[in-house]
């Protein structure tokens, strides 16, 4: 059903050209962070991180999560990735319990604690997000474009045409894979092919000239 979901109004060809102004959009943010810098050395990745993390935000909730990289909303934003980072360790880590079923409830490493613990302040991140959407849905101050979230909400008593029901928790937890699947590792990739391309100035060069020659093309 979720998968259906997501295909439908999230990946689908006509969603993806539909939000392409979103992407255009947010990449226009990072650069225009990245010129006002200068010449003050700048987090890469926590600007990319911001980036995805609005992108998917804007699709995902109708409105960006975080600020511009300012420093307004770095904690927040730092806080976020630290939560993401920590469960993609937590989730692969070698956990004793898993392997001998009758030392499980010790817990002698904390991982269940650990995950508990991390589960809260990601459940608490959520839950604000849906609750103050459903305030701007049932006072009519949702913004006109709609996005992932709020057709989760208008699908909650028949999510697949066959009488479906969806719950808050149920919701919350697409919206978690979402953004713990898409926003650290896509800035990663980014970071890293953006790393190469300054280790290579030749490959840099090439990729600036096919920038420059689609621009004058398109004109976007």
């Amino acid at each position: 059903m979720f998968r259906k979901i997501s295909s439908v109004h999230l990946f689908s060809g006509k969603a993806l050209d539909d939000l392409k102004h979103v992407r255009q959009e947010e990449v226009a943010v990072l650069a225009h962070a990245l010129a006002n810098a200068g010449s003050k050395v700048v987090n890469l990745a926590q600007l990319l991180n911001l980036c995805t993390v609005n992108a998917l935000g804007r699709v995902m909730v109708g409105r960006r999560v975080f600020g511009d990289g300012s420093g307004g909303d770095d904690r927040k934003a730092d806080e976020f990735k630290s939560m993401v980072l920590e469960m993609m360790v937590l989730a692969g880590v070698f956990n004793i319990g898993d392997f001998i079923s009758s030392l499980e409830w010790l817990d002698l490493q904390g991982v269940a604690s650990k995950m508990k613990k991390l589960h809260k302040r990601f459940d608490d991140f959520l839950t604000a997000i849906v609750e103050d959407h459903k305030k701007k849905m049932s006072s009519g101050r949702a913004d006109q474009h709609v996005d992932m979230l709020t057709t989760l909400l208008s699908l909650k008593e028949d999510a697949d045409g066959e009488g479906a029901k969806l719950n808050d928790t149920e919701i919350k937890a697409l919206l978690l894979d979402m953004f713990t699947a898409g926003t650290d590792t896509s800035s990663s990739t980014v970071e890293w092919a953006l790393a190469e391309l300054i280790r290579h100035p030749q490959m840099l060069a090439r990729v600036q000239k096919s920038w420059t020659n689609s621009w004058a093309e398109t004109g976007s």
